[in-house]
């Protein structure tokens, strides 16, 4: 097993690191906040001519962020969340959906 083979590990970063924040209101509100930084990295993609091709990928910092709320409805617990991922969108991928900006909604019931 080589480890040091790109074609092995494709986004494997020299060093990663992140800070979270949360924050939970008393009344059901809530706060997220993650920002991370991931340092260079050597990944493979495929040229025009279909072969394969080492790259390498540059440092970059990006965050994801939610907001969400929390309230009860009778015997259900109701959780309605929207966040928000890569906010930045600053990883300089052209070929990949890796760590690409992206939105989400949700709604739980818990009975």
């Amino acid at each position: 097993l080589d480890v040091d083979n790109p074609l092995l590990y494709a986004y494997k970063p020299e060093k990663k690191f992140s800070c979270q924040a949360d924050y939970i209101f008393d009344f059901g509100l809530y706060a997220s906040g993650v920002f991370f930084n991931e340092g260079k990295s050597v990944a493979w993609e495929y040229n025009d001519q279909n072969d394969i091709e080492i790259v390498n990928l540059d440092s970059y910092y990006d965050m994801d962020i939610s907001v969400g709320y929390n309230f009860n409805i009778d015997v259900f617990k109701v959780s309605l969340k929207a966040s928000g991922y890569n906010i930045f969108d600053n990883a300089g991928f052209q070929y990949y959906y890796l760590k690409k900006r992206f939105y989400q909604v949700g709604l739980l019931f818990t009975y």
